[in-house]
């Protein structure tokens, strides 16, 4: 019990270096005010050289505190590696930021809300803080169906993209998977669902699952996570650990598995050692 109890009070308190901090941004593309929450990982203030991957999080209200969540227990075993949060909120816009039009492109509103991410947000956030060039978005929902509208663009900004129980605009499923097999850029995309889902959202997220899966590309990396037993909400806690170590995978420390095998190859652990931290490094840039 003591033991525990020690342990649970080192986490707390490693936990109380990662900082959060939330703002207005004054938005010209949204003529009007915007909030945004900022989380710095634990070792930002000590290592002033080091930058951060950045991972954007669609609707704050609920994502961003079980994003966080995952990543202080990941940080506290070196599972994870360190990132800068992002939190956009839209307790009240969710709905208008991601609204498609009738030809299943962003509407007028959630263009503006696209400019905002793009032409605002992410060059401040880049020119304010330490950020290496990898970018990552996460969205549930009707966020997690627009964030596929960075997919449209010849160079999509981000990197990563994670895609919870997402509500597609018309012809999403088709049109990403099209869009998918023509970007030259390394794109990373994960998308969840859960067998007790809304039907609509279910068949669609299936659909697009069947057109991407066997898309072989060096620079195209896919996952989909299909959780059973969970609905709609249900499966957002339920995901997220899932979705953040398979996008970090390999930034882990050896495991007793791979030191065994590691043994028995001639090389030994020099080109191992040596490959493993340059595809860390060319990932994520650290």
């Amino acid at each position: 019990m003591q033991k525990s109890l020690y342990l649970f009070l080192i986490f707390i308190s490693f936990n109380a270096f990662s900082q959060k901090k939330t703002e207005v941004f004054n938005s010209l593309q949204l003529e009007g005010e915007r909030q945004y929450s900022v989380i710095l990982p634990p070792s930002y203030n000590f290592t002033k050289d080091k930058t951060y991957p950045v991972i954007y999080v669609l609707d704050a209200e609920y994502l961003l505190d079980t994003f966080n969540g995952t990543l202080q227990y990941g940080y506290y075993f070196d599972d994870l590696p360190e990132v800068i949060l992002v939190g956009i909120h839209q307790e009240n816009t969710r709905i208008i930021d991601s609204k498609a039009d009738n030809e299943g492109l962003p509407s007028e509103k959630s263009g503006k809300f696209f400019e905002f991410l793009t032409m605002e947000l992410i060059p401040y956030i880049d020119k304010n803080y330490r950020t290496t060039s990898y970018k990552a978005i996460a969205g549930h929902e009707t966020t997690a169906g627009f964030l596929n509208f960075f997919l449209y663009k010849e160079n999509p900004i981000f990197n990563s993209y994670i895609s919870i129980s997402p509500l597609f605009a018309k012809d999403m499923e088709n049109r990403i998977s099209e869009r998918l097999k023509s970007i030259s850029k390394p794109i990373n995309y994960i998308q969840v669902s859960a067998s007790l889902d809304d039907k609509t959202i279910f068949d669609k997220v299936q659909s697009l699952n069947e057109n991407i899966k066997n898309i072989s590309k060096a620079s195209f990396s896919y996952k989909y996570f299909e959780i059973d037993g969970y609905a709609h909400f249900a499966i957002v806690p339920v995901a997220i650990p899932q979705v953040l170590y398979h996008i970090f995978k390999g930034y882990q420390p050896i495991s007793k598995e791979e030191f065994k095998e590691l043994q028995k190859q001639e090389s030994g652990f020099t080109n191992y050692l040596t490959e493993k931290y340059k595809k860390i490094n060319d990932n994520l840039g650290i």
